[in-house]
């Protein structure tokens, strides 16, 4: 199963697919913290 593309055809979808998820962790992290907070009912 040799590419044409040699190792960069390796690299790039692993690159992409580390980007997006970095960015839908993050949008989840943002989410998640917001739900929180509107959700907090025992406020010290």
């Amino acid at each position: 199963m040799k590419s044409s593309h040699g190792i960069h055809g390796i690299i790039w979808p692993l690159f992409t697919t580390g980007i997006y998820y970095l960015a839908f962790s993050g949008l989840l992290t943002l989410l998640f913290g917001w739900v929180e907070k509107k959700l907090d009912y025992f406020k010290v």
